[in-house]
């Protein structure tokens, strides 16, 4: 797995887990906004090997932050399955974090025939998307100015990835995790993920969940980056 680093090392750390963000270029304003910080960023998109599992993606994260010997890091923030990863990634103990932000983590959980039914049609729509033979309007309405970042991501996971996402997203086990009053829960209101909220009020009774006007999947930091910030730091 392959890690970006931004900012002056003298800063508070924030590590970002997200498979929007593919590039210097799309994380620009992202990197402006947290310009106070120390990023650091996995690099979902342009993988060196197939995606598995999120535990996979966990280990490798924190066998890498130890070897660095970072073993505390200030702020956290995941995206959409990048906040699954994170609580698996908490979930073993072995890196501390103060404050921790999840925006548009995936709580579905469907059976396998389901699954499987979904991954056929992502195959598809992957296809359809590389092709250009997608409603344009219809993501730039729901995501303003994603169109290209998205085309990067699905052009660099191929079909058995997809299956592996697909299978871990929408059967997923929520971990139990150490210090959870300090996790911050991010929906936006029209995220589907919102629907099954019990889930995390089940098994993490002492966090925070934020519902976001206006806002669907992980879009609140493209729509109020400021707010965004003002939330992240509180």
């Amino acid at each position: 797995m392959n890690f970006n680093f931004y900012g002056n090392k003298k800063n508070k750390k924030l590590l970002v887990l997200s498979p929007i963000f593919s590039n210097d270029e799309n994380f620009k304003d992202i990197i402006e906004l947290f310009s106070d910080y120390y990023i650091i960023m996995p690099d979902f998109v342009n993988r060196d090997r197939k995606f598995k599992s999120f535990k996979l993606d966990a280990i490798k994260i924190q066998d890498y932050l130890l070897s660095m010997g970072i073993n505390e890091i200030e702020y956290g923030i995941g995206f959409s399955y990048g906040s699954n990863i994170f609580l698996n990634l908490i979930s073993f103990k072995k890196i501390k974090f103060k404050n921790i932000t999840l925006d548009g983590l995936i709580t579905f959980k469907f059976n396998k025939l389901i699954r499987k039914a979904l991954s056929v049609k992502l195959k598809s729509y992957r296809k359809d998307f590389l092709k250009g033979n997608v409603n344009i309007e219809k993501i730039y309405d729901r995501f303003p100015g994603m169109y290209e970042i998205f085309k990067d991501i699905i052009g660099n996971l191929d079909d058995k990835s997809i299956e592996n996402i697909v299978n871990e997203s929408l059967n997923f086990i929520m971990p139990p995790v150490p210090n959870e009053e300090d996790i911050k829960f991010i929906f936006g209101e029209r995220d589907p993920n919102l629907k099954n909220i019990n889930r995390i009020k089940k098994n993490y009774p002492n966090s925070k969940i934020l519902k976001i006007t206006g806002c669907t999947h992980v879009n609140f930091i493209f729509q109020k980056p400021e707010k965004f910030l003002e939330v992240m730091e509180k």
